[in-house]
């Protein structure tokens, strides 16, 4: 009879299973088990006194297209979480490849498991989005989740991130079971878990989508997101606060909507984040040192390009210069916070290097570019 009832329920996950949301499966003993909030196993900070982190949300990535549907709200939901940290943080404005994160997390063509999602981030790291973006050719899921395996180059790139970064996670507290649901005390202790955990981070939370109803707030008819006791969770995103006793605020990534869910509502799975940049405490000699020679740009801000070298950064005044440089391209730029440029003394300007019959011919067949290298000659 059990073992009827399990198949049933699974059953039952799979078929309402429209987004990629995966039920992870829990470790609660042994050496291996899954860290929970309040067990002292995770570093974190209060961030967020007030629990409320509108102001760091990430830009907008689809999780779907016109031809298919990737199935990965699992990481869409975490990256979302890591990269509001990040920006909270330190200002960064990082964006995430899901491709990278969906292969190295054993997604599926059901989806996967947020838990999944965040060991892999901790042990495999994440790199760019535009190292493996979600392309406009890219039309079925299989397309999506490649390369596997993942490609050695790729897997170093994240690597190189872990070098840089520290990352872990934890439930908020022990997964609503069935029996639960229906258990009002018990549903009261993960509101106040949510509540306390969300000064630390933005949380990712499983929910059902979608069913919403009437409601009466602060004297106002509003619609709400609801879920039943009995329903399944099909759907991974981030929760990034809540007004008591009302509703909690939710960013939906598979549509770009923001969604309010009723104050009761009974989350099946919560989790919280931490990550830290281990170059934080860099000095002006160890970046120089670093990008010694490289091309740089701060990466939360426009701001030039600057070659690195003698100790300073030198910035290019203009495109024309930057192009007149053979072996520099746009692809070997690399993104740093701009503090860090903050911290490197400015140099001299790079001057124009034109000893190149290609820049001579890209100049002559532009007039724009031409008038501008008159104006630099003339100076």
């Amino acid at each position: 009879m059990m073992y009827l009832f399990k198949l049933l329920w699974w059953r039952l996950r799979v078929k309402n299973n429209h987004f990629g949301f995966v039920p992870p499966k829990i470790i609660k003993r042994g050496d291996k088990k899954d860290w929970l909030m309040g067990d002292n196993n995770l570093s974190a900070e209060v961030l967020q006194e007030n629990g409320q982190w509108d102001d760091f949300l990430p830009v907008y990535e689809a999780q779907s297209n016109q031809y298919f549907d990737t199935m990965h709200c699992f990481v869409y939901g975490t990256l979302n979480c890591l990269e509001t940290l990040l920006k909270r943080k330190y200002g960064y404005e990082d964006n995430y490849s899901e491709r990278f994160t969906g292969v190295r997390s054993g997604a599926s063509t059901n989806g996967g498991s947020p838990h999944n999602a965040s060991e892999s981030i901790r042990k495999d790291g994440v790199i760019p989005q535009k190292d493996l973006d979600f392309t406009s050719d890219i039309r079925t899921w299989w397309q999506f989740s490649s390369p596997r395996p993942m490609t050695v180059s790729l897997l170093a790139k994240g690597q190189e991130w872990l070098k840089t970064h520290s990352y872990s996670h934890d439930w908020v507290s022990n997964p609503v079971s069935f029996l639960n649901r229906w258990n009002k005390n018990y549903r009261s202790s993960v509101i106040d878990g949510m509540k306390e955990a969300l000064k630390y981070s933005p949380l990712g939370v499983s929910v059902n989508a979608w069913k919403k109803r009437k409601n009466i707030v602060n004297g106002q008819e509003m619609e709400l997101y609801y879920k039943n006791v009995g329903d399944v969770d099909n759907h991974w995103l981030e929760c990034f606060g809540g007004v008591e006793p009302l509703y909690w605020n939710v960013y939906d990534h598979y549509d770009q909507t923001f969604k309010k869910l009723e104050w009761n509502y009974p989350f099946g799975y919560i989790k919280r984040y931490t990550v830290a940049d281990l170059e934080v405490n860099l000095t002006p000699q160890d970046l120089t040192d670093k990008y010694f020679a490289k091309n740089v740009k701060g990466g939360d801000k426009a701001t030039p390009v600057y070659y690195i070298f003698d100790g300073k950064k030198r910035g290019y005044p203009d495109r024309l210069t930057f192009d007149s440089y053979p072996d520099f391209t746009d692809a070997d730029i690399i993104k740093i916070p701009s503090k860090y440029l903050d911290m490197i003394s400015d140099g001299l300007p790079m001057p124009i290097y034109g000893q190149t019959s290609a820049f001579i011919n890209r100049v002559k067949n532009d007039p724009p570019a031409k008038k501008k290298l008159i104006e630099i000659i003339s100076k």
